[in-house]
């Protein structure tokens, strides 16, 4: 009797539909969870790849680039905090960058530190320096926190010169640092190789993070706050913690940035770090794709390679020309960015040949008339 009514009571449940509900979500879950640790693993055995694929083929000029590159797109990612999935506009994220590069450059050249000691202390003092700057986000959001923001692109260099003793005052400064490479290494292993794969560890590892805090950190409640800051809030989210510590996490990574730009170049001034470069960090933001995690390493090899690439092909002033002109018509044809658009055109082919494979079924399962026509006729 207890087992028929056991039977029963399944039966029941499966007819409610709430197990079989639990049991669907449970699948999807694990299938999805399986889909992104191998995702995960693919994409980091990819980029691992081409980073020692370039290290060893391409020219020591080409490996150069490729440093900039990942130092600009490590702190375009840190921007895509703010402006990808928070929706705030900062204007002023060359001036956490300088700082990031000022402390690596002092701490190396005047006192000695190892390099990789000096990230950390960039981070932390970009992280602080962003927690002040980030109370006008409190009550201030978009094109007003803009123009705020562009005031510390607009200070930032101005304060570096009114200190000539400690950063080198208009001069610049030198980071006089090399590293130690062994007896019998292959030609390939220069300085700039080895800072080319310190830069790509660190920006991998940005990268991780960042993916973590997209999936499983505060993401979410930004994008949350980005929608409708009062549903947000009605759903109590503290949203000037969460604006804060967004706006503070992206200007630390944006000055580990800085950090390894500094090492990759050797020199730092202050015009290097002024609105020039604000607008150049989101635009390449925007052209490689905001709110996506791709994005921003493809925006920053779009403003280390593209620059160059019109100049060998132009040359002249007509360069820049042709260099506002495409970044135009990468925007136009592309307003979700690089990466953005590249997502949306994957989806649209796996819809169509979803759609595709769904005709071929039906078209299978519909029978078919084999018996020929019959002799007699039902109407007569």
């Amino acid at each position: 009797m207890t087992t028929e009514t056991g039977v029963v009571q399944r039966n029941v449940e499966s007819v409610s539909g709430r197990p079989v509900a639990e049991e669907t979500r449970s699948a999807m879950q694990a299938v999805a969870a399986r889909f992104s640790r191998r995702s995960l693993y693919v994409g980091a055995l990819g980029y691992v790849a081409v980073v020692a694929v370039t290290a060893v083929a391409l020219p020591e000029a080409r490996v150069l680039q490729l440093a900039t590159a990942l130092a600009y797109g490590l702190s375009i990612l840190g921007l895509n905090l703010v402006s990808g999935y928070a929706g705030q506009i900062s204007l002023g994220h060359s001036a956490f960058f300088g700082i990031g590069a000022y402390t690596s450059t002092i701490l190396v050249t005047d006192h000695g530190w190892p390099l990789l000691a000096t990230l950390p202390v960039g981070a932390v003092l970009g992280f602080v320096v962003g927690v002040i700057a980030g109370l006008p986000a409190l009550r201030l959001k978009g094109h007003y926190l803009g123009l705020v923001t562009l005031s510390f692109a607009v200070v930032f260099p101005l304060i570096i010169t009114h200190f000539p003793d400690l950063t080198g005052g208009v001069n610049g400064k030198l980071l006089q640092s090399a590293w130690v490479i062994p007896d019998g290494a292959p030609a390939f292993f220069t300085q700039t190789t080895i800072n080319y794969l310190v830069v790509a560890v660190v920006t991998g590892i940005g990268l991780l993070v960042c993916r973590n805090l997209v999936r499983y950190g505060r993401s979410r409640t930004l994008i949350a706050i980005r929608d409708n800051e009062v549903a947000a809030a009605t759903s109590g989210v503290h949203l000037a913690r969460e604006k804060t510590i967004a706006f503070a996490s992206s200007t630390a990574i944006a000055a580990i940035g800085g950090s390894l730009f500094a090492m990759v170049t050797g020199v730092v001034g202050p015009e290097t770090f002024g609105i020039f470069l604000s607008i150049q960090l989101l635009t390449g933001l925007l052209i490689g794709g905001s709110g996506t995690l791709v994005g921003p390493i493809i925006g920053g090899l779009v403003l280390a390679f593209l620059p160059t690439l019109t100049a060998d092909v132009v040359g002249g002033t007509g360069a820049n020309m042709v260099y506002g002109a495409l970044l135009v018509l990468l925007m136009f044809f592309m307003p979700l960015g690089i990466a953005g658009g590249g997502r949306g055109l994957l989806r649209q082919v796996s819809r169509w040949l979803e759609a595709k494979g769904r005709h071929r079924s039906t078209r299978r399962s519909v029978p078919r008339d084999t018996a020929g026509p019959t002799s007699q006729n039902p109407c007569i």
